[in-house]
């Protein structure tokens, strides 16, 4: 269930919010927004997101229901759950927001043949080290918070997917970090760091609502079809 939930949650939810996706990218290149594409092609290099965004997402709910069961903390079980997902989800955002940007017209699987040939398997894994920095103490905010919203809404709604979508919307480069925000508020000033805000905050407040509410609908779906 964990794995079929997760897959279905992660798919629609990064092809609903993709478009929002690539302005936040490309508002935050270095080349500038319009250099970037502007508003044009808002769904290039999808095909990478709804090839890898499932198993990305299923790897998450696999890990993070399998640390509940065995009565992990809810913060040690979404942090294992993310780390896992970010071996999966880190070579496809670096695929996807190298479409985002390109000028050239590439296909994803030429970027990441050409990403692979130039950088080595190194390449699709930059920007690791900051992905999990961001990610885990978020993870271990959210999910928690995800099942303390879900309990609160008492037992004859706790596993209501709407309960779980209203819960779910608290969810609020390469190099070392540090010389990554260096070299971004050397060259852009602190506007600069906050470069894409609009569209991020958007995508997260609507994204944890569709993903959790999604993966429910189909979990509880699932258990159904199963009993």
């Amino acid at each position: 269930e964990a794995l079929l939930s997760g897959a279905a949650a992660g798919l629609l939810v990064d092809l609903s919010l993709y478009p929002l996706d690539t302005l936040k990218t490309r508002a935050q290149s270095s080349a500038g927004f319009w250099s970037s594409g502007g508003l044009r092609g808002l769904f290039q290099g999808v095909s990478v997101v709804s090839l890898l965004s499932m198993p990305g997402a299923a790897v998450f709910f696999v890990t993070y229901d399998t640390g509940k069961r065995r009565r992990l903390p809810l913060p040690v079980a979404a942090c294992l759950g993310e780390a896992a997902a970010c071996l999966v989800r880190v070579p496809c955002e670096v695929v996807k927001q190298r479409a985002q940007i390109d000028r050239l017209g590439r296909r994803p699987y030429r970027i990441f043949a050409d990403c692979l040939r130039e950088e080595g398997p190194a390449g699709l894994y930059r920007g690791f080290r900051s992905t999990i920095i961001r990610e885990l103490p978020f993870a271990s905010l959210q999910f928690p918070l995800w099942e303390a919203l879900k309990a609160l809404a008492g037992p004859g709604w706790a596993d209501k997917p709407a309960t779980s979508a209203a819960s779910g919307h608290d969810r609020l480069a390469s190099g070392s970090v540090l010389a990554a925000l260096s070299a971004v508020h050397s060259e852009r000033g602190l506007p600069g760091l906050f470069a894409g805000a609009a569209p991020r905050t958007a995508m997260i407040a609507i994204g944890g609502a569709v993903f959790l509410g999604v993966y429910d609908t189909v979990r509880l779906l699932l258990s159904r079809l199963a009993s």
